[in-house]
């Protein structure tokens, strides 16, 4: 086995699991994802996004990043937030 990547374990892996729903018949779409690292790193993106009509769509993001140097781990201990419009020109 070569040893050029100590960090890395043989087999590496992770959970994820995301749970959505719709709001307003389909306008509000609010989404909660967790994935986890058994090494110690998870990461819990946050979104809602709103369909005000079919060319206009607001979003807002918000993920948190935690865990050791490794994975996402990198990235640890940081939160970020995004905030976005989108107009649909035809």
């Amino acid at each position: 086995m070569s040893t050029d990547f100590v960090d890395k374990k043989p087999v590496e892996w992770f959970i994820q699991s995301t749970m959505q729903t719709d709001y307003l018949h389909g306008k509000l779409e609010p989404r909660l994802t967790i994935v986890v690292n058994p090494r110690g790193t998870y990461a819990i993106p946050m979104s809602v996004e709103y369909r005000y009509t079919d060319n206009l769509l607001f979003d807002l993001r918000y993920t948190i990043l935690w865990g050791g140097f490794f994975g996402t781990g990198f990235f640890r201990d940081r939160d970020q937030i995004l905030a976005r419009m989108t107009l649909l020109l035809n």
